[in-house]
């Protein structure tokens, strides 16, 4: 063999030889599914595990022997702890879509984790149907809970009182706070003894949280203030547009417009986007006679959310609108919107339905249609309707 031959031989030894050893350190540097999916189970923060898994979803092939349905679905619990909605919500489907060949035990957690992400979307109905699945799949505490939550935000308190007990019945980690969710379900349907006993008992037993400080402010006679902040303070940022919804619509009964306004304020400044406080903020420009400013709220909160709001339901915005258009005396538009009100379907209040029925049997006697404003009245009355009704309900 030749000097040359040999020469070039040995050159292409070593160029060989470099590239091996960079090939392999570079394969080495690159993360596998399994190294992957190591280090997101190692994650301290929630934004660390989004990252390592999606590149373990990054790597993942149809020979892999991981579920690409599970891996999905961690991506998607990840996203949603970090409070990432919209990616918790793509993953989530995904896995979803692909969850065929997964145990009912995963699916069930599937169907819970993404109706808990559109719940925290105030997509209400989606949710509710998402937990439905869940329910249908594993009875289980929290996803219990979390149906309740859901009824409650839609302002179904009776329906959200069977879940809230039927929560707190099954031992687990959650009992205390499914027993507050009773004890707000309670109080939001006027039981306020039963709900302020609840109260005091969970308290009794050192538990406390935003809920038990927000339950103490709504119950006792004074000193609320200090109670109210700090459940402001303390509730998670899942819960803040509730918790401003409930003291809006206890400083709205107690007329204390000034507290009104500032509770509004700041959950405007939290969320602008908190459809409830457009809501009550329609309420104090009605009692204010600013039936303009009024329907400009009502507009934004419809806007904010085409569905159920957190806090109100749909029809009680169509009630408002109502009443507007009567004050206006704008009769015909009045029938159309309490019928609305009454064909979507109030809450599980009779004073809503009366005052309902009232309003639109009085359109009806302006339009001339006496037959249907007899029948209305009637149909008031049987909800237990008195003549200071609207006055209490802030229809002057």
């Amino acid at each position: 063999m030749s000097p040359r031959i040999v020469k070039q031989k040995f050159y292409f030894f070593i160029l060989f030889s470099v590239y091996l050893i960079f090939f392999t350190n570079a394969c080495s540097t690159v993360p596998t599914i399994d190294t992957a999916l190591a280090q997101a189970e190692k994650a301290q923060t929630p934004q660390e595990k989004v990252e390592h898994y999606e590149t373990a979803l990054h790597h993942w092939g149809k020979d892999s022997e991981h579920n690409l349905s599970e891996l999905y679905r961690k991506a998607g619990q990840a996203h949603l702890e970090s409070n990432n909605l919209e990616q918790a919500e793509l993953y989530l489907h995904r896995a979803i879509l692909k969850n065929q060949s997964v145990d009912n035990t995963e699916k069930a957690l599937q169907y819970y984790l993404y109706g808990k992400c559109l719940y925290r979307q105030q997509k209400l109905k989606a949710s509710l149907k998402a937990l439905d699945m869940a329910l249908s799949l594993q009875s289980q505490p929290d996803y219990i809970l979390t149906k309740g939550e859901i009824l409650f935000s839609a302002s179904e308190f009776q329906l959200a009182l069977i879940e809230f007990k039927r929560a707190s019945l099954a031992p687990s980690t959650i009992q205390h706070t499914a027993e507050m969710w009773t004890a707000l379900s309670l109080y939001s349907l006027d039981r306020l003894t039963e709900a302020k006993t609840m109260t005091a008992d969970v308290i009794a037993t050192g538990f406390e949280n935003w809920q038990t400080h927000l339950l103490q402010g709504l119950t006792s006679q004074q000193n609320n203030r200090e109670y109210f902040e700090s459940a402001v303070k303390q509730s998670p940022s899942e819960y803040k547009a509730l918790t401003y919804s409930i003291l809006a619509q206890f400083f709205w009964e107690q007329r204390d417009t000034a507290q009104l306004n500032r509770i509004i304020e700041d959950a405007l400044v939290n969320d602008s986007r908190n459809s409830t406080a457009h809501y009550f903020l329609a309420r104090a420009h009605i009692y204010q006679k600013k039936y303009d400013l009024a329907m400009a709220n009502l507009d934004n909160a419809e806007k904010i959310n085409k569905n159920w709001l957190a806090g109100v339901s749909l029809a009680h915005v169509k009630m408002l609108r109502g009443y507007i258009a009567f004050s206006k005396n704008d009769y015909q538009a009045a029938v159309r919107w309490f019928t609305e009100a009454i064909d979507i379907g109030l809450r599980d209040s009779s004073k809503d339905y009366a005052i309902a029925y009232y309003y639109r049997s009085v359109s009806h006697k302006k339009t001339g249609a006496l037959a249907n404003a007899d029948n209305d009245m009637k149909k008031a009355r049987e909800f237990g309707f008195s003549t200071d009704l609207p006055v209490k309900y802030g229809f002057q």
